[in-house]
């Protein structure tokens, strides 16, 4: 009989353990300041922001990590709310943008762009979409700070 109560014990532990990190997710995903790329642009016109877009795919499990972890840690989020409109950009859909100065296709402008793989971080010209800054891999938290750092100092006085 104690042996029952111990595993029943343990096992409302776990359940309410993974319900509890459920919640905590879903609060945390609310946080992720994704724009569409046209209000990122429309936005960073008028504040100066730096539009960066994240390319990624559905199959894309770095991608997927990184949204689970680098994209949900409060310092990171910090940092891209305070200097950054953040674009999740799917490589795969037919979304029609601005990339060096045209509308075209998103699978169009990532050919144009020349993209080796996902996920890929991009800083685009708010005017035209060109491409300033193209980094591709996935990143952990200390790592994708310093390059969000790096492009700060890089855009300071840009555009």
């Amino acid at each position: 009989m104690k042996k029952i109560t111990t595993f029943l014990s343990l096992l409302c532990a776990a359940v309410f353990a993974q319900n509890s990190a459920i919640i905590v997710d879903s609060a945390q995903l609310e946080n992720i300041p994704w724009l569409s790329y046209g209000e990122a642009l429309d936005e960073a016109k008028e504040d100066k922001k730096i539009v960066l877009i994240e390319f990624y795919a559905k199959w894309c499990i770095p991608c997927h990590e990184m949204e689970k972890t680098v994209f949900r840690d409060p310092e990171v989020l910090s940092e891209l709310k305070s200097n950054f409109h953040f674009v999740k950009l799917d490589i795969e859909k037919k979304d029609t943008i601005l990339c060096e100065g045209e509308r075209l296709l998103t699978p169009t402008c990532v050919r144009n762009w020349e993209l080796g793989g996902v996920p890929a971080f991009a800083v685009v010209g708010r005017e035209k979409g060109d491409i300033r800054h193209l980094s591709i891999g996935d990143y952990k938290k200390r790592p994708f700070l310093r390059f969000l750092n790096a492009i700060k100092s890089k855009e300071q006085g840009k555009n």
